[in-house]
């Protein structure tokens, strides 16, 4: 994504004064407790199961969608998927670009699950200690409704099963007519 692309979204936000299904923000990305990091995974594997591209702002003020200034912590593409590795399965990889857009500084991170259903693969649950108390278990399921993010019912789950099986099976047949198209010698035209 590029820097034109995010000024839409966040124009699009403070339009609507509403995130939705593929669009969450935040003020700030903090990952230093249990409850923090428990809190990015689920949100992760939750935008995961939306089939599109979706998108996490960091560098917005909850509600009101304004310019929170600069980001509280700087993180790298390998530093969120490190954290992502061992939490979802199958595994997540993201996108991280940070921009300096008019004096505010923003992070994106953009998710997109070719391989849904995206399941919690290992509990993680605050300590005493932190701040936030967000726990998720191994297992759980989330999804993306408009602006929040919630476990998966009977029928979003039936949901996710087809189209998975569904994208895999186009996927497979795909490459099957392309490995006899160029097995014929006619090469790999798809």
């Amino acid at each position: 994504m590029d820097e034109k692309k995010l000024v839409e979204i966040i124009e699009k936000l403070r339009a609507n004064q509403r995130e939705w299904k593929t669009v969450d923000a935040k003020q700030s990305l903090i990952l230093k407790e249990n409850g923090d990091k428990a809190e990015f995974i689920k949100d992760i594997a939750a935008m995961a199961n939306n089939f599109e591209t979706s998108y996490l702002i960091i560098g917005l003020s909850d509600k009101t969608f304004s310019d929170a200034g600069a980001l509280s912590n700087h993180y790298t593409k390998n530093d969120l998927n490190q954290l992502l590795e061992g939490n979802i399965d199958p595994p997540v990889i993201v996108d991280y670009k940070e921009f300096n857009i008019n004096s505010n500084e923003y992070a994106l991170i953009e998710i997109f699950g070719s391989n849904p259903p995206y399941i919690i693969s290992r509990d993680i649950v605050h300590n005493p200690a932190d701040r936030k108390k967000t726990r998720i278990y191994k297992g759980t399921i989330f999804v993306r409704h408009e602006d929040r993010t919630e476990g998966v019912s009977r029928a979003e789950l039936e949901e996710l099963v087809t189209k998975g099986l569904e994208g895999n099976l186009k996927s497979k047949l795909r490459r099957q007519r392309n490995l006899l198209l160029n097995v014929q010698g006619i090469g790999n035209i798809f």
